[in-house]
């Protein structure tokens, strides 16, 4: 059985393994490190913060997520069954239905990366409570080589053997709970849910096509604009060649929403690593607002499928 370990950039972190574990990047089997490099990269690093921090940030992000498809849904369906019928009414409700299901989905799922963030920590605390600290390997190191040099007569054999064979079980040990981290990490790595899943949804609900119209004064860029019946209006800008999503707009009388992404920087509709959604609703002033994802790369498919892109 081999078991491996993670290409490791300086010190070690919950988030390392994570990050190699999607890039692929497998150099080494853990069973040939010796517990001093084994324990010294599990006692060194930023630990489990980051991974902790990146679980509060996404459930943050669910939070709002959920409120915002919770707050939509109460305010188009109070228009509605109110002040608003008839068959515009019906048809905005059906239009705008997209969009609440794809926040619900995507709190969802913004809540099941928390999860599988804090997983990721708990498998790294596992893994450093299972760990040799590094000051016992060195105390058996530097024990082991005080009786090797002064054996002159043979008289320290048996202890020899016994420090051999404590850190024998060190590095068993030691590879054991890299085994363990890596097992943890692979697992919530495996049930995250793939974004651009929903995405293609979402694309397929609002009946949007592959996107072939170059944006003016920009060839690199293609657009698209969707009516649906003069109720709402999808229009969206990407990267073709990079598969970047730029920005994408829906407009109707009850609501604007917007999302720009910092994966085309030139553009300056994003600030690098970040995806700005905004909304706007004359009739529902109290959602008006603005957050920033803290990433792109991850989130970046789910609105360039809105075009759809690739997919």
């Amino acid at each position: 059985m081999s078991f491996y370990t993670l290409r490791v950039v300086g010190d070690d972190c919950a988030g390392t393994v994570v990050a190699a574990l999607r890039e692929g990047t497998v150099v080494m089997n853990f069973s040939v490190l010796p517990p001093e490099i084994n324990s010294a990269r599990m006692f060194s690093g930023a630990g489990s913060g980051p991974m902790l921090q990146a679980a509060a940030a996404w459930d943050g992000l669910a939070s709002e997520l959920g409120s915002a498809a919770s707050s939509f849904s109460s305010v188009t369906s109070g228009l509605t069954q109110q002040a608003w019928q008839g068959p515009a009414a019906a048809a905005m409700t059906a239009a705008a239905a997209p969009y609440t299901r794809w926040l619900s989905a995507a709190a969802s799922q913004a809540m099941g990366a928390a999860g599988q963030a804090r997983a990721v920590a708990g498998a790294f605390e596992s893994a450093l409570a299972a760990t040799v600290h590094p000051l016992q390997v060195t105390a058996n190191r530097n024990g082991f080589v005080q009786l090797v040099m002064s054996n002159l007569f043979g008289q320290n054999a048996p202890a020899i053997a016994a420090a051999e064979a404590e850190y024998e079980q060190m590095w068993a040990q030691d590879v054991a709970a890299m085994v363990g981290y890596h097992s943890g990490a692979s697992a919530a790595g495996a049930a995250l849910a793939p974004l651009h899943n929903l995405a293609t949804q979402l694309a397929s609900a609002l009946g949007l096509s592959p996107v072939t119209n170059p944006v003016a004064g920009d060839p690199d860029f293609m657009s698209q604009t969707t009516n649906f019946g003069g109720l709402l209006t999808a229009t969206a800008i990407a990267d073709p060649d990079d598969n970047h999503f730029v920005a994408a707009n829906f407009a109707s009388p009850l609501f604007t929403a917007s999302a720009t992404s910092g994966a085309e920087p030139t553009t300056g509709m994003g600030a690098v690593g970040q995806t700005i959604l905004t909304f706007q609703s004359p009739v529902a002033p109290f959602l008006n607002g603005s957050f920033a994802l803290p990433i792109t790369d991850p989130i970046a498919p789910l609105f360039t499928a809105l075009l759809p892109l690739g997919l």
